[in-house]
């Protein structure tokens, strides 16, 4: 492994390129005061990137403080490197005993900032916040986060995300190294996976371009044993593009949302000046804009997010703009 780190308080690390090592980029558990990572590569770590749990999914590797993760890329782990050549070869995941999250936490307090910064290629997920408890916060600005086995970005709590870039086509490692079949698209492949984690909670999704070819574009729910929302609890769901493309192993479009179909929903979802496009059964809620996006490029395995001249993403100041 690269760096370890355990009950430190301070941590900043800037300016490094960890990569090719057999298991672990950076283990960094039971954080506490201002961390930071600043221009920092994980790519091609065999195991895993950046892995938050010091052992045993409990409080033990919780962080408090404020996390910030900035221009940084997290890329290709749960893959090796040639020497010398460091070009990506030889993918694993979970099918085979690996693991492969670009950065995975444990149970963990603290407000996160994740803040331009790369998860691309990982062979699960990609920002795996699933187990923040919701004591704090959540920011994510300016990401990339495409190409991911699993699911592209997951949190749980009061979180934002806005003006960021996702790609869920969660099959793209097919054929890499020993990657199977049941590893593409864990956890359904859904690019968004939000949850919360007790009422009065709420999850903001500002400006952000969203695609894939998983089961849904969005899934999510409850974790970490709240099983009881209500209606203080909501999703805002505005200005962003939703590009849905077909689910490999279902013979449909991947869906919205999880809950499109669900006769009750006991939590609030708004949905407010947003394209939606080539998803299941041609969803669109009420105040959306069912038009082609027009971007750039829209397939996924070479997406390119640029609204072309007369998109009508331009003209209605939606996704992730350049």
């Amino acid at each position: 492994s690269g760096i370890h780190a355990d009950h430190v308080t301070n941590l900043t690390l800037k300016n490094l390129n960890i990569h090719g090592f057999a298991h672990t980029g950076i283990t960094a558990g039971a954080l506490s005061g201002n961390t930071l990572l600043d221009n920092v590569t994980l790519r091609g770590n065999g195991w895993v990137g950046l892995d938050g749990d010091l052992g045993g999914n409990d409080d033990t590797s919780s962080n408090t403080g404020t996390i910030t993760i900035q221009n940084s890329a997290i890329e290709w782990n749960g893959c090796t490197e040639d020497y010398p050549k460091t070009t990506i070869i030889n993918c694993w995941a979970q099918q085979e005993g690996g693991y492969g999250d670009g950065f995975g936490a444990a149970k963990t307090g603290g407000d996160w900032r994740i803040l331009n910064t790369k998860f691309i290629g990982n062979t699960s997920d990609g920002l795996d916040l699933l187990y923040a408890d919701g004591t704090g916060s959540v920011l994510i600005d300016h990401v990339t986060a495409m190409w991911n086995a699993g699911n592209q970005i997951k949190v749980s709590g009061n979180a934002t995300i806005q003006n960021s870039v996702v790609v869920g086509m969660c099959d793209y490692l097919r054929g890499h190294g020993a990657m199977s079949e049941d590893d593409l698209c864990r956890a359904a492949g859904a690019a968004l996976s939000l949850s919360f984690t007790a009422t009065n909670q709420k999850i903001d999704v500002l400006h952000n371009t969203v695609a894939g070819s998983g089961d849904c574009l969005i899934n999510g729910g409850t974790h970490g044993g709240f099983s009881t929302p209500d209606k203080t609890d909501a999703y805002n769901y505005q200005n962003n593009i939703f590009l849905g493309a077909p689910y490999w192993r279902a013979g449909r479009n991947a869906c919205l949302d999880w809950y499109t179909d669900a006769t009750t929903i006991p939590f609030t979802v708004n949905y407010t000046n947003n394209i939606v496009w080539n998803v299941k059964a041609n969803a669109c809620p009420t105040g959306s804009i069912c038009k082609d996006p027009l971007l750039t490029d829209e397939n996924l395995s070479t997406f390119n997010p640029v609204p072309l001249s007369n998109s009508p993403a331009r003209t209605n100041d939606v996704g992730a703009q350049p």
